[in-house]
Order: C-alpha cells, then structure tokens, then sequence
C-alpha cells in the first residue's frame, strides 16, 4: 500500500510546467541559491556538497596554520569555527 506522501508525489512527476508557452525540462538535481536541490527532496547531495566545501577549506587553513607553527588549541579553535561554518550553513570561504 503507497502512503500519502508517495501518491502525492507520483502525482507531482505527472504535472507538466510552462514558461512563455514552452514546456519546461524536468531535471533531478538543481543548484538553488548555491544548495543543490533534490527531485527526491532529500538533502544527501547537500550534505556531501558541505562536506566537500568543508574539506577544502580546511585543507586551505591547515596549511597556514602549519606553517605559522600555531598551538593546537589555536588550530582546533580554527577548525571548529571553519569546518562547523561549512557544514551547517554551506559557506565558502574565498577560493
């Protein structure tokens, strides 16, 4: 048995959408004001899009930190205020 939800949706992929009388492509991942947007409605390519983000920018401030010989209290404060930033609200960090 679908649940409500499922019907719902099954019943959004039939309705087609016009712009100027010309039928729209229908596409299963978008970008939307720099957050990919799902056709499922899940948030899986978001989330793996911060975690990348939050990998290079923390790539980039490691090095830094490295070469400036920074107290590893400094560099956790670092890394808590930068890779936490990224992760949950997808910020980019100038690269």
């Amino acid at each position: 048995m679908q649940t409500n939800a499922a019907i719902a949706n099954q019943r959004a992929l039939e309705v087609g959408f016009t712009a100027y009388g010309e039928d729209l492509e229908r596409v299963e991942v978008f970008k939307y004001l720099g957050r990919l947007m799902t056709m499922d409605d899940t948030d899986t390519q978001a989330i793996w899009g911060n975690l990348t983000k939050a990998r290079k920018a923390w790539k980039m401030i490691s090095r830094l930190l490295r070469s400036e010989n920074m107290k590893p209290r400094v560099c956790g404060m670092f890394f808590k205020a930068v890779v936490q930033a990224v992760l949950f609200m997808g910020v980019r960090l100038g690269y």
